[in-house]
């Protein structure tokens, strides 16, 4: 599995103590790769992902968006991805015309 590119995710988690309910946010990892779109609970395969977009805004969580056809998938940044983004559509678009 050879990694192209690799974008930091956040998932943001509810918990309930005693008396609060608060949020915390798990880390992880969102791989592109030759074949597929990875992270520690999702797996796409790269010609079901047909584009990226983003939202993001500095010093607030961003929203990055997978197109697949299943459906938009949402997850949370807190790094820019332009660079993962371009780097998808340039790979993607070398896919489609091979």
């Amino acid at each position: 599995m050879t990694v192209l590119k690799e974008q930091p995710v956040v998932h943001p988690v509810q918990k309930i103590g005693w008396t609060t309910k608060y949020t915390e946010e798990e880390h992880d990892t969102m791989q592109l790769c030759k074949d597929g779109i990875y992270t520690s609970v999702s797996r796409y395969n790269i010609k079901d992902v047909l584009d990226m977009s983003y939202r993001h805004e500095p010093n607030q969580i961003g929203f990055l968006y997978l197109h697949t056809i299943k459906g938009v998938r949402t997850y949370y940044v807190r790094d820019n991805p332009q660079d993962f983004v371009e780097t998808f559509r340039e790979y993607r678009k070398k896919l489609d015309t091979d």
